[in-house]
């Protein structure tokens, strides 16, 4: 995974480009209160680490931009 931060701090820029691989994913679920479940993805690199907060709707929408490029690819065949 590849990661791209950039932040304005004061009158500068402060840029960070990462890769990392993903080490674990955990999904907080509530019974009492389905709209307040959260997705933690946590990763890990040489030279940085951190954690992804996704809330239920900011999935949603990545399954669904995701689902739209499974649907392109239907078959595949490995021609020798």
């Amino acid at each position: 995974m590849r990661i791209r931060v950039k932040k304005n701090v004061g009158d500068n820029i402060n840029r960070i480009d990462s890769t990392s691989k993903i080490d674990d994913i955990v999904v907080k679920e509530d019974l009492l209160n389905p709209q307040s479940e959260q997705i933690n993805i946590f990763f890990r690199g040489a030279d940085s680490s951190g954690i992804l907060n996704l809330n239920k709707l900011e999935a949603q929408k990545l399954v669904d931009s995701f689902g739209s490029i499974f649907k392109l690819v239907k078959n595949s065949k490995t021609i020798k």
